[in-house]
């Protein structure tokens, strides 16, 4: 069985009913082509450059969401035995999670048709349809009114939008214009943050969302900050190795008032931080919904910086007589108006800041990707300090 059977999403398209909301349709037996480019006749420094513009360019092309197929594959040719993959795969259908599945399940057909053997990959107990229905049952009465009442309680007063310094004015409808800036963050810091987690029965993501949150509010001068998170959203271990949308973003909001000590509005961020896990079943275009917001063309609800930490980054995969190796693509957009990717490497952390390139410029998020390793530092020497002393 190959990948597009196995997962059943795959062959998924989307028409609207009579009723006027959308249908999941399978498209059956119908096979994804391949386009095949050749730039193995550029010049080396022709060749980076034209990498980088074919990327973006499959990155941004849209989807039609009523046509099968939602993924795109691109075999890009740039050397003799060297080639880049762009798998392109609309969100509707797959997550980051869906990613890492996807390329494991290629190793393992490789591998297994080099050992010359005819059956690839069993098939699934369950479909991403399968779990669709039983989460649409299950998230109803009591379960969705504890749900939904937290977050309520949790946003009885609304925070203020951050307004972190730009370099011009917000536009009156929000943009997407985006670029990435990048910093790899030493092992030294990374293992002192991590020494501090363990110590106050915290995470690594939770020190570092604290850290984060204390510098976005030095920025704004604000001290009630909303930040977005994504979580997997896989609890039940039958959907672990399923493709699809399972993933949830939360709002996760911190209070810096009265100058705490970092320990302090660490165990702050520690508590809301479970408790949302808690809660983590309501999708977040419901909650904002539900909330009965004013809405602001010019930003995103709830929150306009999102935060995410990637401790299990995609292993490096060593197949017979082939490598395969992830790239960092810098798509030309940003969803929000800023994004900070951190993500374990051997070397520390690597830190990715994804910015609205109508509000920012390189340099300002440069200066903010310092000033972040900077705050790290001196949290790591003096981790009890009051906030306002960094």
């Amino acid at each position: 069985m190959c990948i597009r059977d196995r997962h059943e999403v795959l062959q998924a398209f989307y028409t609207i009913g009579g009723d006027g909301y959308p249908i999941q349709e399978i498209a059956g037996g119908e096979k994804f082509s391949v386009q095949d480019i050749d730039i193995n006749n550029y010049s080396s420094s022709d060749l980076e450059r034209e990498i980088s513009q074919l990327i973006r360019t499959e990155a941004q092309k849209p989807f039609d969401l009523s046509k099968f197929p939602l993924v795109r594959i691109c075999l890009v040719r740039t050397g003799k035995e060297e080639h880049i993959v762009l798998f392109t795969i609309h969100h509707i259908i797959a997550d980051g999670w869906s990613v890492g599945i996807f390329i494991e399940e290629i190793a393992l057909m490789y591998e297994a048709s080099v050992a010359g053997k005819t059956e690839l990959l069993p098939e699934l107990d369950i479909q991403y349809a399968d779990y669709a229905a039983w989460q649409k049952d299950w998230m109803q009465g009591e379960v969705l009114e504890d749900q939904l009442n937290y977050w309520k309680e949790e946003f009885e007063k609304l925070p203020e939008p951050l307004e972190l310094p730009t370099i011009r004015t917000r536009p009156v409808v929000q943009t997407f214009n985006g670029a990435v800036e990048t910093l790899q963050k030493p092992a030294d810091i990374v293992n002192g943050v991590k020494a501090i987690s363990k110590r106050e029965n915290a995470t690594l993501f939770m020190s570092l969302l604290t850290a984060f949150s204390v510098l976005l509010s030095r920025y704004s001068g604000q001290e009630d900050i909303c930040i977005g998170s994504p979580i997997t959203n896989r609890g039940q271990t039958e959907v672990e190795m399923l493709i699809g949308l399972f993933f949830n973003t939360l709002a996760l909001r911190v209070d810096l008032s009265g100058s705490p000590s970092f320990l302090e509005l660490l165990q702050q961020v520690r508590n809301t931080t479970l408790s949302a896990y808690s809660h983590h079943d309501i999708h977040l275009e419901v909650l904002v919904d539900e909330l009965k917001l004013d809405r602001d063309l010019s930003r995103t609800p709830l929150f306009q910086v999102v935060f995410t930490l990637q401790d299990a980054p995609l292993r490096r995969l060593e197949l017979p007589t082939i490598e395969i190796e992830q790239i960092d693509v810098d798509t030309g957009t940003s969803k929000f108006d800023l994004t900070l990717f951190l993500e374990e490497n051997q070397a520390g952390i690597k830190a990715m800041m994804e910015y609205n390139t109508d509000l920012f410029n390189k340099s300002v998020i440069a200066r903010m990707l310092n000033h972040f390793d900077r705050l790290l530092k001196e949290i790591v020497k003096n981790p009890g300090n009051a906030i306002d002393f960094y």
